[in-house]
């Protein structure tokens, strides 16, 4: 065989091996599933819950000199004098005055300690779906959810259907927890009016769900906006 041959046998080759590679159908890419779990009625109480940022006042009856100030850090934790630091954050005042008084035993006889609010963290919490005005509620104070959706703007009487509404909160794992709100228009129903936690969800939305997690899985990006300064896929 000639050499003319030779290359357009060759030639011939190379087309059909890039025939071939163009016809490949690249694989699926896997879309991970979302974690979704109702929450428990201790989750949406209406009693507020220490938070990352929190300044406490911490004082001891017993020994006063003690009395400090402290901060609630990152991950949730207090450094106290004598004791090791040990988490406090999502604790109500009277839990974390126990659980203080529990890690001082045997270094300490009887304290008497008590612990008191000097600041809240600034707080953030997003409203989405059919409200007036969706966006982000910041607060210096503890926010409600019947207090974040009016300053929403409110529900849209029209199109919202607040009875369904619903609180989502991302646990450290990213799993996604969610309450049902149980609104009539503006107003708490009989789930009561659950004090939020910085980067809280609320969203109403425009019809009855029949299963929340279906719908999460199916909606989130319409649920969730990608919006500049909020942080609902930040663990906390």
């Amino acid at each position: 065989m000639g050499r003319t041959g030779v290359v357009c046998r060759t030639t011939a080759l190379l087309m059909l091996v890039v025939a071939a590679v163009g016809c490949t159908t690249p694989a699926p890419t896997k879309v991970r599933s979302l974690d979704v779990v109702e929450g428990t009625a201790a989750g949406a109480d209406t009693s507020y819950r220490l938070q990352i940022g929190d300044s406490l006042g911490v004082h001891y009856l017993a020994f006063p000199d003690l009395d400090d100030t402290v901060t609630v850090g990152p991950d949730g934790h207090i450094a106290l004098r004598y004791i090791t630091d040990f988490p406090i954050a999502g604790l109500t005042l009277a839990e974390a005055a126990k659980a203080t008084a529990e890690r001082y035993e045997g270094v300490l006889r009887h304290p008497g300690i008590s612990i008191t609010i000097k600041s809240y963290a600034l707080q953030q919490v997003f409203v989405s779906g059919e409200v007036n005005s969706p966006g982000i509620i910041r607060s210096s104070i503890p926010m409600t959810a019947s207090g974040a959706i009016a300053q929403a703007g409110g529900v849209k009487l029209s199109t919202g259907w607040s009875h369904e509404a619903l609180l989502l909160r991302r646990k450290p794992d990213g799993t996604i927890v969610y309450y049902k709100l149980g609104f009539h228009g503006d107003l708490p129903g009989s789930t009561g009016d659950p004090i939020l936690r910085s980067n809280d969800l609320i969203y109403v939305p425009r019809t009855i769900i029949a299963s929340v997690a279906d719908f999460l899985q199916a909606n989130i990006t319409r649920v969730v906006p990608l919006t500049v300064g909020f942080s609902f896929y930040k663990t906390y």
